[in-house]
């Protein structure tokens, strides 16, 4: 007896078709989400490595933080950081879509997406090159200064440009930025991750990341990102 066949047709290929393109539509944002969500922990990762390299600096050099001129010579910080970090991909942001460069303590090259707070201080000792060679010893509020974060560029895109030739430092509002602008590393840029200057790591919202006020006698202001050691 000849056995029958039954070959696809045009519509049913078709509907195959469009059942694929609907099951890849519901599966992409779930795949986007999950590459986001583990780019932030490895983000979140690299600034607590940092932030260990950060403790062990201090052990080594009397309590201040590097500033690449009196503890090291000439070099910036991301050169004195390089002993107390095991790579230099803890310095690179999975968010940085730079081609990674190794470096050395005396590299020039090697791509940088942190940087130090850069705000000016305003108590007694306060560093004007924001927490760059600060006398941790003398830090009022460790636990909401803000210490080391995402070095971006001002763009309406996460962007970003440093290398180890530089002593980058970040601030909350990069020139030509705002602070209004959302320009968080992760979640439509809403968030960001950070390191405090007591070594603690966190992932804060981006309107939490901009506060810079001072805490008045009323209890108000946060003290993100202002070195005073002043003991008001």
């Amino acid at each position: 007896m000849k056995k029958s066949s039954h070959a696809f047709t045009l519509v049913e290929l078709l509907v195959v078709i469009v059942i694929i393109a609907i099951l890849a539509g519901i599966a992409l944002p779930v795949f986007q989400k999950s590459q986001e969500k583990a780019r932030a922990i490895s983000d979140l990762s690299n600034l607590r490595q940092l932030g260990i390299g950060v403790q062990a600096f201090k052990g080594d050099n009397d309590g201040n933080l590097p500033d690449g001129k009196t503890n090291a010579g000439s070099q910036t910080w991301p050169q004195q950081m390089f002993t107390y970090v095991s790579s230099w991909k803890s310095f690179k942001s999975p968010f940085d879509t730079r081609a990674l460069v190794d470096g050395s303590a005396t590299s020039t090259t090697a791509v940088v997406s942190y940087g130090f707070n850069g705000k000016n201080g305003t108590g007694t000792g306060a560093s004007t090159n924001g927490l760059l060679g600060a006398d941790s010893s003398k830090f009022n509020f460790p636990s909401n200064l803000i210490m080391l974060a995402p070095k971006q560029d001002a763009a309406t895109t996460v962007k970003f440009s440093g290398t180890s030739a530089t002593d980058l430092v970040v601030l909350p509002a990069e020139s030509g930025g705002s602070l209004t602008l959302p320009r968080g590393t992760h979640l439509t840029r809403a968030r960001i991750n950070v390191v405090f200057a007591d070594g603690h790591s966190e992932d804060i919202p981006f309107v939490k990341f901009i506060d810079d006020s001072k805490p008045s006698a009323s209890g108000g202001g946060k003290m993100r990102w202002i070195y005073d050691d002043s003991g008001a």
